[in-house]
């Protein structure tokens, strides 16, 4: 466990699958922080056995891809409506309404670009734009004073390559799988899996992945946002 993310993530895993008990191995204490954080579940902690070998950042980022192709084998392109499944772990959540849609052509005839996207949240506005698309930085601050929220660009492609986790209506797991890509016109979601069975929730981690399965280093800029 190395770093403030790594804690956290840790944390949030316990907190997300209810443990009621944790086990951890460790060396020197270094299960101390998620252990405060994750108090007052019972805990099981044991010493590493010291013939363990213990494996590097490079190593471990190795043994990961190894995984992702193998549990991505005879993957297939599957396409799925948005208004079909849950997606968690975006900060779009793709639902159409009246303003939206209403400050969408106005913020589009305003700003010139073609917008693909437009969602508010209480604090935030989002706008999807083309891959190679720019707004100004005095537009931006425009929008920003006159509605008083922070406005987000995020452009189309910035989700593709995040690796996600499936589940059925029962909450139960599927599989993984990547994203290809949002097709904001048909309002659909490509997803690169290996899984056939009717998809009910996606989940999408941070983890974002190239053609070959391999971790790019720069997230995608749409994770930055996830909630």
């Amino acid at each position: 466990v190395e770093g403030k993310e790594a804690v956290e993530y840790k944390a949030r895993l316990i907190e997300e699958v209810e443990a009621d008990i944790i086990v951890g191995i460790q060396d020197d204490e270094v299960l101390a922080p998620i252990l405060e954080t994750v108090a007052p579940r019972k805990t099981v902690i044991c010493e590493s056995p010291r013939f363990v070998k213990k494996r590097g950042r490079d190593e471990r980022k190795l043994l990961r891809e190894l995984c992702y192709k193998k549990y991505l084998k005879n993957a297939k392109v599957r396409s799925f409506p948005l208004s079909w499944v849950t997606i968690k772990g975006l900060p779009l959540s793709f639902v159409s309404n009246y303003h939206n849609v209403k400050q969408m052509r106005s913020l589009q005839r305003s700003l010139g670009v073609k917008i693909f996207h437009y969602e508010e949240k209480p604090d935030k506005a989002f706008v999807v734009i083309g891959r190679n698309k720019w707004i100004n930085e005095e537009q931006i601050s425009k929008f920003e004073k006159e509605c008083n929220k922070k406005l987000v660009i995020l452009r189309e492609g910035d989700e593709e390559g995040l690796l996600v986790a499936l589940e059925n209506a029962r909450k139960e797991f599927l599989g993984i799988g990547v994203i290809r890509g949002i097709d904001y016109r048909r309002k659909a979601i490509k997803l690169y899996t290996p899984v056939s069975d009717e998809i009910s929730t996606i989940h999408v981690g941070k983890i974002v992945l190239d053609k070959n399965m391999k971790e790019i280093v720069s997230p995608s800029l749409i994770s930055d946002y996830s909630f």
